[in-house]
């Protein structure tokens, strides 16, 4: 089946993956060989396909929707976009460069009713996203010693961390939460263990651990501090060493303590101390 090329355009996902457009349908990259794109409908069961070259040029659909296209989604979707672009490359106030566009797209009754708000969308961008089973969280629940650490490397876009929480059990640390956090505030860590003290109560468990180990970071002590009052909290060995290495590093000490060999014992006894 041939269709009217025209009408192909291209954009992008959220997570950055390239999108087809063709008749108000979406399509996402199935397969790539050296010579085609093989594009299928981006609605789960849906067995419409898109051929293109590997430049992108039309070649030719195949395969019939089993559901009605959605135009007035796609607006808003260019509509978002056009506000993240304008946003990335201009200085201009986010709610500004909103009501510009609103403006400018003279959009439907029907876009409309379900266009975000501006304050919608800034709102959303504290958001955490959590991670663990139900097994997970029971053995979080009923562990009396929890590990944390977070890892600042390798975090998803609008991220600023990969936030992991460990438990105890059989003498093994487990990892039972996943999280992706958006900074590194006493506020969102003081929000995030309000979340699973919450989903203790609703599992008929509480979350209370007696031992808290973590680095220290902080804010992390703080919010510890105030949501696990009870709680023994300490740093681990290897973070303490670190903490320490950087005080070495901050007192000018780095050539001192690899020249001289009693400042390198002296520095290592007092890492020793927390064995």
């Amino acid at each position: 089946m041939t269709s009217n090329t025209s009408s192909v355009s291209f954009t992008v996902s959220n997570k950055g993956n390239p999108l087809l457009i063709l008749n108000d349908f979406v399509y996402r990259v199935k397969k790539e060989t050296v010579l085609k794109k093989y594009w299928i409908c981006g609605i789960n069961g849906c067995n419409a396909y898109i051929h293109t070259n590997i430049q992108n040029a039309f070649l030719k659909s195949s395969g019939e929707h089993n559901h009605l296209s959605d135009p007035e989604a796609l607006e808003i979707k260019f509509f978002r976009d056009k506000l993240k672009q304008r946003a990335v490359h201009e200085t201009t106030a986010i709610s500004k460069i909103y009501e510009e566009e609103v403006v400018k797209s003279q959009f439907s009754i029907q876009v409309l009713a379900n266009l975000p708000l501006a304050r919608e969308r800034l709102g959303r961008r504290k958001r955490m996203l959590l991670f663990g089973s139900v097994t997970q969280l029971e053995i979080l629940f009923d562990s009396s010693t929890i590990l944390m650490d977070g890892t600042f490397s390798t975090t998803p876009p609008f991220f600023d961390q990969v936030f992991t929480i460990h438990a105890l059990k059989y003498e093994t640390s487990f990892p039972c939460i996943f999280g992706v956090l958006p900074d590194r505030k006493r506020t969102t860590y003081k929000h995030l263990f309000k979340i699973l003290k919450g989903l203790a109560v609703s599992m008929n468990r509480t979350f209370k651990p007696a031992r808290v180990m973590s680095d220290y970071e902080a804010s992390i002590i703080t919010a510890v501090a105030n949501e696990f009052p009870q709680a023994i909290h300490s740093g681990c060995f290897f973070h303490f060493t670190q903490a320490i290495y950087r005080r070495i590093q901050s007192l000018g000490l780095i050539t001192s303590y690899s020249q001289d060999s009693d400042i390198r014992i002296c520095c290592r006894k007092l890492m020793a101390l927390a064995l």
